[in-house]
């Protein structure tokens, strides 16, 4: 997308500003305007488009601040507007008569309401940044989120940030030669050095030497730095330095937006400088003090998460321990005293088995109602304190791995957060001083109102003790497990509460989960973040033990390239175990394979989510035969959650089927999910499969008529034929009929809804409300494509819910 101020706007604003007149923009402007690139530079001289080419127009609706410099201006088209497509969007003064500025975008679709069918609103916002913009255009409100303003809210998170940072660390400090001052190149100039450091906590950074000019002496050099978004809705520390010969302090601007000041710099003299930086970094304080302590034998040099996954992948055993509060314990909703059976350190254990057929003991060391501080104190009910642990006979003696999850109930006790952060500290570095790696887990979310366990003003404060951690594990550079941030993206949408029933403890699915999730640190697995990625074996650490013609292929017309294979094996059970992180909720996802007469039956298992029921069988019994089809996507019609999950693929010589060979490149996120879709002279991107409910919509059914359904090289696979009064459906076989079904001898001429569906049972075909067919598995068809040229939509059948 491009965006520009015109010339004409930029000399509107001049011209207000010197008349001191207010600027009015009020109208938005749509068009569209064929074959224009949305990613090239626009031309500041652009006019209005020519009257034929705009589609709509439209006032402004909304307009806001976003500091001094930047103003926002919105509009809302709505479901009876349209329909139309636009590529081009104008700001326009009615009053001045003048196009004001100018977005260039890729072609948007505008729907409108159309009987039973809802067209789509849209809003469109256009940032302009201009100096002084907010009171040259009168704008004094502050820009909306759309109606909600979470403004306030999140400049609370950003100010907690900035304490926790100047708590930790000091006010101000700097990065070795980070903003070091130094004489430059010409009289009375002085170079600022790249670099970054903090000014209250805030992060500032350079990315380029600043030239400063001082025209006496002595004087000293600010840093002046203030947190402030852009039009482009980027948040970010922001800075510039003052030279001045009195000592300044922080202050409040007319926009009430907090400067911070910071002094670098004394310069006396032309070629003279007194450096006034702080260096204080804590991680080298800390990695120094580790490093002393190991080389006078008081501690021990410690692995990395990946160093102990890899030795894991080896065979090597680890010995790991959990630390928490009733959470981590696996306390069941309902009854706290039940433990539940896949609580976190169990799941754990189990997963690591699955994944490197290795057994490796998990200590789960956790106690209900118990908070860090009495961990690290010993008053936790445990009898010891947290580095008394790790002597010998200890809980924690020769062990490799510590996980530290607590937070809930040191916010719902109103306990100190200064003391908290200083505990996680303690943590950490008890951990290390015994040899041990510690990995920090943030708290999952709490619910309030469903049992009165949560305390409503102290749970507002469980943010700031997640933040605290996350603070901590990055300027310690610890591992961090951030249940928090899975589990919020999770129920966003998925109902909590049939997660975490009480508000606290969580189902069994859900500490499964939870479970899963600790193993992230040690692995390397791709993350999935949105519809239509995809993850393949050049991303990661899969796991296989294939031992009958295994072998990795590459075909280039897949997505992903590169394909394991290998056969059923005699000796028993073989798996490829494949492991990827979704970072939102998908109900749908695709096994990336090759759909083929030799592909075997597998049966399939995700090990973070309970019973599947289900399996991977991409055998191609229909179409052209000979043909391989390696863009092959087997869908999977399952809710995943944000996190960690480990899919699982598994042949046995016992049951294959009609194949004996497990083809397999990766996964991929399903992106048809209640889409219109329309095939015109080629087949869709997206191959159609199991699970898609398929409508074609007033098809037009006479005599000789044939709706096709081809395999994705193009042969034919099914086809409804209507032959006189006779609707058949019909199956081929490398361009040969092998079964046919009369689903009526007395079919009427006309227009019928259409509908498709194959899962691992059935496959269905419905004409209107009356012909219809319904056969058994042995017509699986794992993908394929409508050979008309029509209109169709895809919704999916089922999404399977969660065992719970």
């Amino acid at each position: 997308m491009a965006q520009d101020l015109t010339f004409a706007g930029e000399n509107l604003l001049a011209q207000k500003a010197q008349q001191r007149q207010p600027l009015i923009v009020d109208t938005f402007i749509f068009a569209y305007i064929a074959g224009l690139n949305p990613d090239a530079p626009i031309d500041r001289n652009e006019g209005l488009p020519a009257v034929a080419n705009r589609v709509h127009t439209q006032p402004v609706s909304q307009y806001g601040r976003i500091g001094d410099n930047t103003v926002v201006y919105s509009t809302v088209l709505n479901s009876l507007t349209g329909p139309f497509q636009f590529n081009w969007v104008g700001l326009y003064s009615s009053t001045d008569d003048v196009l004001f500025a100018v977005q260039h975008i890729p072609t948007v679709p505008k729907t409108v309401t159309n009987g039973g069918e809802a067209g789509n609103t849209l809003n469109r916002n256009i940032g302009i940044a201009y100096s002084g913009i907010a009171e040259i255009t009168n704008i004094s409100v502050d820009a909306a989120t759309w109606q909600l303003d979470f403004n306030k809210r999140l400049l609370g998170m950003d100010e907690l940030h900035r304490q926790l940072a100047a708590d930790m660390n000091g006010q101000d400090w700097f990065i070795d030669d980070g903003f070091l001052v130094v004489p430059g190149a010409s009289a009375n100039s002085f170079n600022v050095t790249a670099g970054a450091g903090y000014v209250s906590g805030l992060r500032v950074s350079l990315d380029a030497v600043q030239e400063v000019v001082v025209s006496s002496y002595p004087q000293f050099i600010y840093v002046d730095a203030w947190f402030e978004g852009t039009n482009d809705s980027v948040w970010k520390p922001q800075l510039q330095f003052t030279v001045s010969n009195a000592e300044l302090d922080d202050y409040t601007d007319a926009s009430g937006v907090n400067h911070y000041l910071c002094k670098i710099a004394q310069v006396t003299a032309a070629n003279s400088v007194i450096d006034l930086r702080e260096k204080n970094d804590l991680r080298q304080g800390i990695d120094s003090a580790t490093e002393l302590m190991i080389a006078n034998g008081l501690a021990k040099k410690t692995k990395t998460a990946p160093e102990i996954g890899k030795l894991m992948a080896t065979g090597i055993v680890q010995k790991f321990a959990c630390v928490g509060d009733s959470t981590f314990w696996g306390a069941t909703a309902g009854n706290l005293e039940v433990q539940a059976l896949y609580n976190p350190p169990a799941t754990l254990r189990g997963i690591i088995q699955t994944l490197f057929n290795i057994n490796c003991p998990v200590d789960n060391l956790a106690i209900s109602g118990s908070t860090l501080r009495g961990m690290i104190s010993g008053t936790d009910g445990s009898g010891s304190t947290f580095s008394d642990k790790f002597a010998s006979g200890g809980a924690l003696s020769g062990v490799d791995v510590v996980f530290c999850n607590h937070g809930i109930n040191d916010s719902q006790l109103g306990l100190d957060i200064n003391q908290y952060r200083d505990d996680l500290m303690s943590f950490v570095s008890t951990c290390k001083a015994n040899g041990a790696t510690p990995v920090l887990v943030t708290p999952s979310p709490n619910l309030l109102g469903i049992s009165g366990m949560i305390d409503e003003s102290k749970n507002r404060s469980l943010m700031h003790f997640v933040e605290v951690m996350r603070f901590v594990a990055e300027q310690m550079s610890v591992d961090l497990v951030d249940q928090f941030y899975y589990w919020s993206k999770s129920f966003k949408k998925i109902r909590a509460a049939t997660i975490i029933p009480d508000g606290v403890h969580m189902q069994d699915i859900g500490y499964l989960q939870s479970g899963c999730n600790l193993l992230i640190p040690f692995i390397s697995a791709p993350t999935l973040y949105k519809k239509g990625e995809f993850a393949g074996l050049w991303q990661n650490t899969f796991y296989d033990d294939g031992d009958v013609n295994r072998a990795l292929t590459y075909h280039a017309e897949s997505i992903v390239g590169t394909f394991l294979q290998f056969d059923a094996s005699a000796a028993g059970e073989r798996k490829v175990i494949f492991p990827f992180i979704t970072d939102d909720t998908f109900d749908e996802i695709s096994i990336l394979g090759n759909e083929s007469e030799t592909a075997a039956k597998c049966t399939l298992q995700f090990t973070n989510l309970l019973g599947i029921g289900q399996f991977y069988y991409n055998n191609k019994q229909f179409g052209d035969n000979t043909a391989d089809n390696w863009t092959s996507e087997y869908k999977i019609r399952r809710q995943l959650f944000s996190g960690l999950n480990i899919l699982v693929l598994t042949i046995n010589s016992n049951d294959v089927g009609a194949g004996q060979t497990l083809y397999f490149g990766g996964v991929k996120t399903g992106e048809t999910t209640y889409s219109d879709s329309i095939n015109g002279s080629s087949y869709p991107h997206e191959p159609l499969g199991l699970y898609d409910y398929v409508t074609i919509s007033n098809f037009n059914f006479q005599d000789g008529t044939e709706l096709k359904l081809n395999d994705m090289s193009g042969e034919k696979i099914a086809s409804l034929v209507v032959s006189g009064t006779t609707i058949s459906c019909k199956f081929f076989k490398n361009g040969q009929e092998i079964f046919s079904n009369d689903m009526s001898v007395t079919f009427e001429y006309g227009r019928y809804d259409v509908h498709i569906l194959w899962d691992q049972n059935t496959v269905n075909f419905n004409v209107g409300e009356q012909y219809y067919y319904s056969g058994n598995a042995a017509f699986q068809v794992p993908n394929y494509a409508i050979g008309n040229n029509c209109s169709y939509k895809v919704r999916p059948s089922i999404v399977s819910s969660h065992a719970l």
